[in-house]
């Protein structure tokens, strides 16, 4: 009985999710230093047309908005190319009138040429709906989405749209990644964004695979977006729902990596939470409808390995999930069953350790290309290995729920000033202090290696309601 419930812990929590990192490891280093060779391809002449620029605006601080002019005052000065500016605003009219008038005047102040501020009021409400009114209102045939607290280089236009002139209907940037706070969390997201980027996007890319559309930084060809329908309005991730009809529909995704979009990841842990489960569901709700209607129906021409991966692509959660499960419980059953569940078999042992040996050195090697000190990127794997843990149960909740509902609200993450209100997570003290009183009655029964794997885990979320939000002083 005890060897039946170890092997189905072993095969259904504990390798699912360190094989999913597995594979991400082996996909960073194979992509990592093959280049993509671009074909020949006939000019489109989109090059030389205009560009649109469409920004969505709900819940976001005024001083945002305003630091999202002026970037762009800065970057489009320099454009040889036609441009507009359209920022489209789902906020109660009297706060969008406000930041209407706000940002009119300094867009005029500044220079900005071409800017436009749509207040919508009609049509049904949400984020894809607002990209489609966008979509609907532009003027010219390239069109760039971004996030308000994005913020673009002075080349990243002109190098999406060179991207698109190599005959691709989307391309996507790299995204650089920054903070308002120096906190531990915001910095230490900066540099995880270089291994995810790395990961997920450059190395996919270098090896032929599937590349789905990121919601900032990622430039489309108009002439696809209305031939795929525009985004759907019943999904919560819009970017990686939009792959599945892109590829569905026999379109292509191209990816920039010398080209760069700035983009504002969170320095307080509600807030990461925030952004992380609204991610996990939409990864596997786009799994569970968008891929499965518009992807399978393709999957002879896009390969057998190409299909799978994007699978995978899509799972992207489900090892923070099944982590959850069992930290969950793993603990108790050993209580129960007095045995020391995690004593694995050599097999299991071994698997387990060159797996997650390989992971940690594609997380080391991607970080090693930011010059940072050895020191700094053992503790900066850390600090990502104890966010990474404090997150898991709430990416378990939201995994369920995209499991068996089909819609939750959709929550703008927090930013700027707004952050520093939201205050403290209470539901992580409670899972620390299960995993302590778990962890006491493990090391009573002598369950010495569960006991280890409880304590190293524990340790990680005690670091994260301590440390996380401290300022880093540079």
């Amino acid at each position: 009985m005890i060897e039946v419930v170890r092997l189905l812990i072993y095969v259904f929590l504990i390798m699912p999710s360190i094989l999913i990192m597995f594979i991400h490891s082996i996909i960073y280093f194979l992509g990592k230093k093959k280049a993509k060779k671009e074909e020949t391809r006939v000019s489109t002449g989109l090059l030389n047309s205009g560009v649109s620029i469409i920004v969505l605006v709900k819940n976001e601080p005024e001083h945002i908005i305003l630091e999202l002019i002026s970037n762009l005052s800065k970057s489009l000065d320099v454009l040889n190319h036609e441009y507009e500016v359209l920022i489209v605003c789902d906020d109660p009219p009297e706060i969008a009138l406000r930041l209407k008038k706000a940002s009119e005047e300094y867009a005029s102040k500044l220079g900005l040429r071409n800017f436009r501020f749509l207040i919508r009021t009609e049509g049904p409400k949400g984020r894809a709906a607002a990209l489609n009114y966008g979509v609907l209102n532009s003027r010219y045939e390239l069109i760039l989405f971004m996030d308000a607290d994005s913020r673009l280089r002075k080349d990243t236009i002109p190098k999406l749209a060179s991207c698109v002139e190599l005959g691709y209907d989307v391309c996507v940037a790299r995204w650089l990644g920054y903070s308002y706070k120096n906190t531990k969390l915001g910095v230490s997201l900066t540099y995880s964004m270089k291994y995810v980027v790395d990961t997920l996007y450059k190395c996919r890319y270098n090896l032929g695979l599937m590349v789905f559309p990121l919601g900032t930084g990622t430039m489309y060809r108009k002439d696809t977006l209305l031939k795929v329908g525009l985004w759907e309005t019943d999904v919560v991730q819009d970017d990686m729902y939009m792959g599945t009809k892109l590829y569905g529909m026999g379109c292509s995704v191209g990816y920039s990596d010398d080209t760069l979009v700035e983009v504002s990841v969170p320095s307080s842990f509600k807030a990461f939470i925030v952004q992380q489960a609204r991610w996990a569901f939409g990864a596997i709700e786009t799994l569970k409808k968008g891929y499965l209607k518009y992807v399978v129906k393709r999957s002879k021409e896009l390969g057998l390995l190409r299909f799978v991966e994007g699978a995978i692509f899509l799972l992207q959660y489900v090892p923070l999930a099944t982590l959850s499960i069992s930290l969950i419980l793993v603990p108790i059953l050993s209580i129960l069953l007095r045995d020391d569940i995690m004593r694995m078999n050599i097999y299991f042992l071994s698997a387990f350790s060159i797996m997650t040996l390989t992971y940690g050195l594609s997380l080391y090697d991607s970080l090693k290309e930011l010059k940072l000190s050895e020191i700094k990127i053992l503790k900066s794997m850390g600090t990502i290995a104890a966010f990474t843990t404090s997150i898991s149960p709430y990416i378990l909740i939201q995994t369920v729920k995209a499991l068996f509902r089909n819609k939750i609200p959709y929550v703008v993450t927090p930013k700027g000033e707004r952050e520093s209100a939201l205050g403290k997570d209470k539901y992580l003290v409670l899972f620390a202090t299960y995993l302590s009183v778990v962890l006491v009655c493990n090391i009573i029964l002598r369950n010495y290696l569960t006991s280890l794997w409880i304590g190293a885990f524990l340790a990680g979320i005690l670091y994260s309601l301590l440390r996380l939000e401290k300022l880093v002083h540079s």
